[in-house]
């Protein structure tokens, strides 16, 4: 089975896109789904082209969005996670952060299109709660237009509109941006991992996608070039008490605190800190830990002296089972290293 690679998407749209430039100029919808792996998209998107695509570690969406529009890999960009120290200080909240995260520009998918041609947009839809610094990079060269949001910040049922009502608004958006002779694309997010974290693929999530694809045929039933992709999968996983008590244990003996999101965890030692006391704390967790968590040297996972591997702590945990931290209601999560989180779909529809 061929797999693409998350890193090389970048390439394939602007073979893509170029290819339309040289030829018709028709408009280009790329559709970013948050939190859908590539077996699900198999069962719901019959109508679509799929091949299997490998996204980054951690399998989160801070990291894997960027990487997807830019090609950089997590230890290039530097975004390993939703929690992590910037030069040192202490650890912030990456979808809050107002300021400088230092991220090379080398150019995205935006800025690829423009030279062949195109203007660019971006559909912010569920990304307009979360203005900060990381979306501004994550859209560095698109013009930003608000579109339908499908999951309120709480996650929760009573949250989450009809995925027809969506569909129809969506719908609109798109129409409206692409009612012009001038070449185009957009880029359009929708937030799927919100509910998935709380209620895993109920009937709401399969409609979803299955809407998301009636679009997508009505699309390129109308000329448009269609795909869609996604940043990673989500996995069951249940909270263990065990596994939490002995990592707040460890935290508190060591004065340490603790990064990354979900499945995968980093853990930064107090200020002024050595790799002696690294050492130790990772015996510690190894001592008091299931061996379900991997207790690991973030240098095997991230390119040592990099970007992003300056950014993560000196002990990196990583679930490879059921069981770990995760979010009060919750049942699914992503962040780790399953085939389930890492296998994304990339999906292509044409007339």
């Amino acid at each position: 089975m061929s797999v693409l690679a998350m890193t090389d998407l970048r390439q394939v749209l602007r073979s893509r896109v170029r290819a339309e430039a040289g030829g018709s100029g028709r408009h280009v919808l790329i559709l970013a789904i948050d939190g859908v792996g590539v077996d699900i998209a198999r069962a719901v998107w019959q109508r679509a082209t799929i091949t299997t695509m490998r996204s980054v570690f951690p399998t989160t969406s801070s990291a894997a969005w960027l990487t997807s529009l830019t090609g950089m890999d997590v230890s290039d960009h530097g975004i390993p996670g939703a929690y992590f120290a910037l030069d040192g200080h202490e650890l912030l909240d990456v979808f809050t952060f107002d300021g400088d995260l230092a991220v090379p520009d080398r150019g995205n998918v935006f800025s690829d299109a423009r030279e062949l041609g195109y203007d660019s947009f971006a559909v912010l839809g569920d990304l307009g709660p979360y203005p900060c610094s990381w979306r501004d990079l994550l859209l560095r060269g698109a013009t930003s237009v608000p579109g339908p949001t499908f999951v309120r910040p709480s996650g929760g049922r009573s949250s989450t509109p009809r995925p027809a009502a969506v569909a129809r608004s969506l719908e609109s958006v798109v129409d409206d941006l692409f009612a012009t002779t001038e070449k185009r694309l957009a880029w359009v997010y929708v937030e799927l991992d919100l509910h998935l974290h709380a209620h895993g693929w109920d009937d709401i999530a399969i409609e979803m996608l299955q809407v998301i694809e009636e679009q997508a045929v009505r699309q390129a039933d109308r000329d448009v070039v269609v795909v869609a992709y996604a940043d990673h999968g989500v996995v069951p996983t249940r909270a263990s008490p065990e596994i939490t008590n002995a990592v707040d244990g460890v935290l508190k003996a060591f004065g340490a605190s603790m990064g990354g999101a979900g499945r995968a965890r980093w853990v930064h030692g107090p200020p002024g800190s050595d790799a002696d006391l690294s050492t130790v704390i990772a015996d510690a967790l190894r001592n008091d830990l299931p061996v379900t968590v991997s207790v690991e040297d973030p240098d095997e996972r991230f390119v040592p002296r990099s970007l992003g591997r300056s950014r993560v702590g000196d002990v990196l945990l990583v679930a490879q089972a059921d069981e770990f931290l995760i979010g009060p209601g919750w049942t699914h999560e992503h962040g780790s290293d399953l085939d389930e989180e890492l296998l994304v779909p990339f999906a292509e529809w044409s007339r």
